[in-house]
């Protein structure tokens, strides 16, 4: 939608007049408001709102000093009271300064489809003071600067429709999930973020990963391509051992350690969740009952207040055939602003887990509140392949959707599977 700014001299020497004169306006804006701010001082100079099918209005404004302008395109929709009450359709926003003299120029604004964003940043409530605040977009890269308490924090913004990044320019604070905001056209985007102080970088030598292995009377590592199943022995025994970056062994004596068996059908394993304390560990007493297919998830929250995750999974009793479905989960639900992982499984006709295929997942059909880190695509050697996601805003009240498509080449056919996560206010 095009918005044409007239700058020129107003009566006084350090004050200019500014025209806002629009264009052809689409069937659903209503209104139309600018904002001119001072860039250097941020003070906010002058506004205007202009209703359709009104198509002109005048602001006085300083004249010789850079100007944000912002104009925001209303629609009848509702929005929050916060929002303005009616929901942003279009935003355009560039810098400009108006010349003294009697010259008239034209500045034109190109306004782009745009939505809101109301971002609640959770702080630290006994800290003092603020810090800066940095929101750049990938459609709009000059950064909007806000200075906020440390305490936390409501932004709410009329922004430019794509993909935007919440940052702190102090090195001591930082906002995880924060890089993979979506605003979406015409819609409320809401998303809660923690402002956290920025964790020390981890030491060489301290734990960055686990393996987990279930292993055989003898102390062998059992195949999971094909477990043997017992309906009254518990011969197995799990052993779970942190790695450093070298991917050596590292003792973690403090380390509380949760393990989540899982199976389907149902109770497969002969034993149900528990805790333990302290890496490596070697728990006794485990084995499957029956046929399936089966997970041991594994949670080890350090001291440092990292948690380290990883799973074992296997079939139970049969081997897998070849690839005829597609399973999504995600490894920590609760860790999905700031980031989890997504695990990708093929399956055979049975539902147990298909025999090793090369397998290439396309994820760019989910909805665009979905953030991949490393890109919307996953690639190796199946039937478990897993990669970075997180879910930092969303619409209002409403879920979104990953939606993934795997293909092999070693093998015919199409899988697809969805996974639905809650949306923004969730």
């Amino acid at each position: 939608m095009p918005l044409l700014l007239l700058a020129g001299c107003g009566a006084e020497p350090a004050v200019g007049t500014m025209v806002l004169a629009v264009g052809d306006v689409p069937e659903d804006v209503q209104t139309i408001s600018v904002f001119v701010r001072e860039v250097d001082s941020a003070a906010l100079v002058a506004t205007a709102t202009l209703t359709v099918p009104t198509r002109r209005v005048s602001l006085g404004v300083p004249a010789e000093v850079p100007l944000e302008l912002n104009a925001v395109a209303r629609s009848e929709q509702p929005a929050s009271e916060a929002l303005g009450g009616r929901m942003p359709v279009y935003v355009a926003r560039t810098v400009r300064t108006v010349p003294l003299g009697n010259e008239q120029y034209v500045a034109a604004l190109d306004a782009r489809p745009g939505g809101g964003l109301t971002v609640v940043l959770d702080g630290d409530p006994e800290a003092g003071g603020e810090l800066p605040l940095r929101l750049v977009g990938e459609a709009d890269p000059r950064p909007i600067t806000q200075d906020a308490p440390r305490r936390g924090v409501h932004l709410v913004r009329a922004l430019v429709a794509g993909r935007w990044g919440l940052s702190s320019d102090d090195d001591g604070w930082s906002i995880p999930g924060g890089e993979g905001l979506w605003v979406a056209p015409g819609i409320e985007t809401w998303a809660r973020l923690s402002l956290i102080r920025t964790p020390a970088t981890v030491a060489p030598g301290a734990p960055r990963t686990l393996t987990v292995t279930l292993l055989d009377a003898d102390g062998s590592p059992v195949d999971p391509a094909r477990v043997p199943t017992s309906s009254v022995a518990e011969p197995l025994e799990v052993e779970i051992v942190a790695l450093d970056e070298a991917g050596a062994p590292v003792a973690v004596p403090t380390a509380t350690v949760l393990l989540s068996p899982r199976s389907v059908p149902a109770g497969l394993w002969s034993r149900p969740a528990l805790s333990t304390t302290g890496l490596p560990a070697r728990l006794l007493g485990w084995g499957l009952r029956g046929p399936g297919r089966a997970t041991l998830d594994v949670h080890a929250v350090l001291d440092d207040g990292r948690t380290l995750i990883a799973r074992w999974a296997g079939n139970a009793g049969e081997a897998g055939g070849p690839p005829a479905a597609v399973h999504l989960e995600l490894a920590s639900s609760d860790a999905l602003v700031a980031g989890t992982v997504l695990r990708v499984d093929l399956l055979d006709a049975a539902g147990r887990f298909a025999v090793p295929a090369p397998v290439a997942v396309d994820l760019e059909g989910s909805d665009p509140w979905v953030f991949w880190p490393a890109g919307a695509a996953f690639a190796g050697e199946g039937p478990h392949l897993s990669g970075p996601v997180a879910r930092p805003s969303g619409p209002l009240g409403l879920p979104v959707e990953i939606r993934a498509v795997a293909t092999s080449t070693a093998f015919p056919g199409t899988w697809r599977a969805t996974v639905t996560l809650p949306g923004g206010g969730s």
